[in-house]
């Protein structure tokens, strides 16, 4: 579902995620699979207990995983999958560190108002 606008979706939400990628096995799944994950605000993200601004996370990105003992996580093979808040797109799976570990959660292209006027005028 594509919303009317995009928004930045806060620290704390609970998104939906989905891909073919690696999963505990290490191996791809002949399924689609998908996994709620938890929004991470930038500040946190950016901050030396995660990724200490290498790179940096900016407003271009949303940062989001498990938000405790789950390990949600996209992995390698997810890339280019969406990351759906409330239904709507938000974002798409770009890249991590690991998968599954807690203070490296997947980050995401965030879905901006240009980008989401193509991907509707594209799929028309």
């Amino acid at each position: 579902n594509f919303g009317k606008t995009v928004r930045d979706p806060a620290a704390g939400s609970k998104c939906l995620v989905a891909g073919w990628g690696r999963t505990e096995n290490n191996k791809t799944s002949d399924v689609l699979r998908s996994v709620n994950v938890t929004v991470i605000n930038r500040q946190k993200c950016n901050s030396r207990d995660y990724y200490n601004h290498r790179p940096v996370i900016t407003a271009d990105m949303i940062c989001a995983g498990s938000s405790g003992a789950n390990k949600a996580d996209t992995c390698q093979g997810d890339s280019g999958g969406p990351l759906l808040c409330n239904g709507e797109l938000v974002g798409v799976t770009s890249f991590g560190r690991g998968c599954g570990i807690i203070k490296k959660p997947g980050v995401y292209s965030f879905v901006s108002e240009k980008q989401l006027k193509w991907i509707k005028k594209t799929v028309k």
